[in-house]
């Protein structure tokens, strides 16, 4: 079992029963029920492991453990790597068939499309009809999907700010692979090594170096997981705003058209507590004439999850839609008029619900171009 490896932390938490894992979770915060919370997930799988639990009630375990959105929080609050554990565990029940029907629709779709989403591959590259890119650059832009299929033209600004910084990329148009995120996250790891494969190939046959993205899924999926499934990986992967808040550190970006905005932040979790790319936002913000940064009480490694990652948009809408309205909640107390965050999931989500909060939404991206020259 993939569990197994991770024994010793099971046991630890089993025998700690601290709870400090429930505090922030976003998920036990709605269902108020132990087996919701990481906790009791580490008392399922120590269940799973010595067999006590029988298969008979593998289905309905399978349908508890696919409630939650892997936003690093319990792992936030915990030695342990929660979230490596939680995922293993949902590895274990699909290697025993207990697969959700709507993370397999997703998963097969990237398998023949390329994408979640059941859209056409070639649709992921329509922003870029005009955009000029460079075959040679050992840096390639990738777009990802949900970008690419919901915010195309907020595509073309970050590479069009990206060429007024100087940094020519490649990109590889409708030949993009999915990075596999939800393969992985949901426990298809069989599918994920094979999807690693194939796109490490097309990378290295690219000829490139560096990879950078506007996606954190796809930032930390590439940075973080594959190389655990295959040693041969190993290009360097940046979000763009490392790359823009390092130019503003090193002197080569002044920011002088003001941007009148009262805002609050929104941390992404697979960009800010996963990834630790916590600062370089607020490097970016704060160098920004006319923005006036208010915080929300969670923020950084505390951020509260918007709740669409981990598959958990797919099993439980109604879950999800609680868990980003008490997000709004929090970012509306702040007297902001802006939400501002990176996440083409993050505000995939948002979008759907924002109209009922006093409170507007802007990727970061769109602040930033508003005060480049």
């Amino acid at each position: 079992m993939e569990l197994e490896k991770f024994k010793d932390a099971i046991y630890t938490c089993n025998r700690t029963r601290c709870g400090f894992c429930r505090e922030e979770c976003p998920v036990f915060k709605e269902k108020k029920l132990e087996s919701y919370a990481c906790r009791g997930k580490m008392l399922i799988a120590r269940g799973m492991l010595e067999g006590i639990i029988p298969e008979s009630e593998y289905e309905e375990i399978a349908k508890i453990v696919n409630s939650c959105s892997i936003c690093g929080s319990c792992a936030a609050n915990c030695a342990l790597d929660n979230d490596e554990i939680l995922e293993a565990l949902r590895a274990d029940l699909v290697k025993k068939g207990f697969v959700d029907e709507n993370h397999l629709i997703g998963i097969n779709s990237i398998i023949e499309k390329e994408n979640p989403f059941q859209l056409d591959r070639e649709d992921k590259s329509d922003w870029a009809e005009d955009i000029g890119f460079s075959k040679q650059s050992p840096i390639l832009f990738y777009a990802g999907c949900t970008d690419s299929l919901f915010y195309p033209e907020r595509l073309a600004d970050v590479v069009k700010i990206l060429k007024k910084l100087g940094i020519e990329m490649n990109y590889l148009g409708s030949d993009e692979p999915c990075c596999g995120e939800l393969m992985h996250t949901t426990g298809h790891w069989v599918k994920f090594r094979t999807q690693i494969e194939k796109t490490e190939k097309i990378f290295r046959e690219t000829g490139v170096k560096t990879i950078v993205t506007h996606c954190p899924g796809c930032l930390r999926t590439f940075r973080d997981k594959y190389s655990k499934f295959y040693e041969k990986f190993d290009f360097e992967v940046l979000h763009v705003i490392q790359i823009i808040a390092k130019k503003i550190e090193n002197g080569e970006i002044q920011f002088k058209k003001p941007v009148n905005m009262k805002i609050t932040y929104h941390d992404p979790c697979h960009l800010g507590r996963l990834a630790g790319i916590i600062e370089e936002p607020r490097i970016i913000l704060n160098a920004i004439p006319g923005i006036e940064l208010v915080e929300m009480n969670h923020i950084g490694y505390q951020s509260h999850c918007c709740g669409a990652g981990g598959g958990l948009m797919a099993v439980d809408y109604e879950l999800v839609g609680n868990i980003s309205d008490s997000r709004l909640k929090e970012a509306e107390a702040t007297g902001a008029e802006y939400l501002v965050t990176i996440c083409p999931s993050c505000e995939f989500n948002f979008d759907k619900v924002i109209r009922n909060y006093n409170i507007k939404l802007l990727d970061l991206m769109d602040i930033i171009d508003m005060a480049i020259e």
